[in-house]
């Protein structure tokens, strides 16, 4: 954090390495977990929120979720690249 700190970030919104850990253990762990499929977005040990409006402290908004525009996006990227990818 002291380097972070010495390039001028503001990091008081920071959180410590066991709090920033604490989601992924909890999604590895988390019963509640257990039987879904898999493409939620967690946050603070629970399941985030879908947000109307951008808050820029939580939450994710709707085109995370967008199958149709991953869709494009992926053609988009592989005619890019001049290149197929088949998955």
């Amino acid at each position: 954090m002291a380097t972070i700190r010495a390039l001028g970030f503001n990091t008081s919104d920071l959180k410590s390495i066991e709090a920033g850990t604490a989601t992924t253990i909890w999604a590895a762990t988390a019963e509640e977990l257990e039987n879904t499929a898999g493409g939620l977005y967690l946050e603070d040990c629970q399941i985030a929120e879908l947000l109307q409006e951008p808050n820029y402290k939580n939450g994710f908004l709707s085109y995370a979720v967008d199958k149709a525009g991953a869709h494009r996006l992926w053609q988009m990227t592989e005619r890019m690249l001049g290149q197929t990818f088949n998955l």
